[in-house]
């Protein structure tokens, strides 16, 4: 099981509609954050942290299946432009 996964970032190819993200943590792995975060940033984004140190984590990213993947949608609502 890895510490980290995901499917939200889609310049990692994971070929998710972009807008249908999620990240998933192990409760030992926000332990770890909650010890060791080096700043105030890091314990409010969590995910900085384990990226700043990615070294130290199992990190997965969750691909697509073929039937669902669709990256060229976009659902995220960001800017005037995304409406």
């Amino acid at each position: 099981m890895p510490d980290y996964a995901f499917n939200h970032i889609p310049v990692m190819g994971n070929n998710y509609v972009v807008g249908v993200g999620a990240e998933v943590f192990t409760y030992d792995t926000l332990s770890k954050i909650a010890i060791n975060a080096e700043n105030e940033s890091q314990l409010e984004h969590v995910t900085k942290y384990i990226w700043d140190n990615k070294t130290n984590f199992d990190i997965q990213i969750i691909n697509a299946p073929v039937e669902l993947a669709n990256p060229e949608i976009g659902l995220d609502v960001d800017t005037k432009a995304d409406l």
